[in-house]
């Protein structure tokens, strides 16, 4: 995120000050302490910008929008709670997979389930959903919720990418390295300048000393002009673009286990075209 420019920030406060005026004449506007709410937000006066969040949700309880936006203010909140007391990686996971431990948990999840439930066509509320899952270990639910924003909108990059690592943590390593590569096709905004090239190498590890898994992961990404004649592998790294017998595949001394994608693709006729390869070892 980009930090706010003075005259930004003097402008929210203003806002601020101009939302409360309005709330005084119109207590029972939803819409008010919503934008009072938005503004709080970007001030990271995430206190505030829950307690306005709720105002809105009092006044106005047909407004899917501040069940969202409350929503996102607590994800802040776990996330700020989480830095500030280190708990264990696993401390919201039982053994029988009950994550409501978490303490922002559950309330996260009931305000963005009550946002689709009265926006079902809003993808972002299933997305959220399902990356509030997956950080609590809930992969399962995630991957579900990951398919239905993704139906709504098959345009989420980041949808694929984090649905992709979910699939990993399930042991679905090949649908997990199929959407890293589907991801880089919907992130990727140079067509014009030529063919596009990206790799990716995954690799899941074990920290030795807490016990819990974590990802290694490596990117490189090159664009392929059509007026320009020289050879790829003389401008791209080896480990991520090699000739190994005859095929497109990686060269290092330190490869370990783990799992590769390349995906070539080019826009033809207005079309995108994708051809890809993945490696597993």
């Amino acid at each position: 995120e980009a930090a706010l420019t003075e005259s930004q920030i003097n402008a929210l406060f203003d806002d601020v000050t101009a939302q409360t005026y309005s709330i005084s004449e119109d207590p029972d506007n939803p819409y008010y302490y919503f934008a009072r709410a938005v503004d709080f937000f970007l001030l990271q006066d995430f206190t505030n910008a829950e307690a306005d969040f709720t105002q809105a949700i009092v006044a106005g309880p047909g407004l899917w929008a501040a069940y969202f936006g409350r929503a996102i203010v607590r994800q802040r909140m776990s996330e700020m709670n989480r830095a500030e007391h280190a708990p264990d990686r696993h401390a919201g996971v039982t053994e029988n997979g009950d994550i409501s431990a978490n303490v922002y948990f559950q309330l996260i999840v009931n305000d963005l389930v009550k946002a689709s439930d009265l926006e079902p066509d809003f993808a972002y509320a299933y997305y959220n959903k399902a990356n509030v899952e997956a950080s609590s270990g809930d992969y399962r639910n995630a991957v579900a919720d990951y398919n239905t924003a993704i139906g709504l909108n098959d345009h989420m990059a980041e949808a694929y990418y984090n649905r992709g690592l979910s699939l990993v943590f399930l042991d679905r390593i090949e649908e997990g390295m199929a959407d890293f590569a589907k991801a880089v096709v919907r992130n990727n905004n140079a067509w014009k300048y030529g063919d596009q090239m990206s790799f990716f190498y995954f690799m899941q590890k074990m920290n030795k000393t807490e016990g819990f898994p974590y990802l290694k992961c490596a990117k490189y990404e090159v664009t392929l002009d059509a007026a320009d004649d020289s050879l790829l592998l003389d401008h791209v790294p080896t480990f991520a673009f090699a000739n190994v017998d005859g095929f497109l595949s990686c060269n290092g001394t330190d490869i370990e286990p783990g799992c590769m994608a390349w995906v070539h693709s080019r826009e033809v006729d207005g079309k995108i075209q994708v051809s890809t390869q993945r490696l597993v070892l």
